[in-house]
């Protein structure tokens, strides 16, 4: 009886585990074509969606960062062009 109860408390733990680890997470809808393409991402056989999408995230933020830092310092370079330039401050002094 005692061996009974002590499976009973296993299985119910182990339901409460799986629930709180649940309660996490979320479904999310995605066309079979994304979820080949994930399938082909994967970095290892057992890897997660979870963790490649994570990985593909900082991916992106990382680029992005890189992109918009190449941006501003073309920008920079631009602006320098348009105003440091004699025909503007000949009107400064008008």
């Amino acid at each position: 009886m005692l061996g009974k109860s002590k499976k009973i408390i296993n299985i119910a733990s182990y339901i409460l585990t799986i629930v709180i680890y649940m309660s996490d997470s979320t479904t999310i809808q995605l066309p079979k074509k994304t979820v080949q393409e994930l399938k082909k991402a994967k970095q290892y056989e057992r890897q997660t969606y979870s963790e490649l999408i994570e990985n593909l995230l900082k991916a992106y933020k990382s680029h992005k960062t890189q992109y918009d830092q190449y941006l501003h310092e073309i920008q920079k370079q631009k602006m320098a062009e348009l105003w440091n330039n004699k025909e503007d401050e000949a009107w400064d002094n008008v």
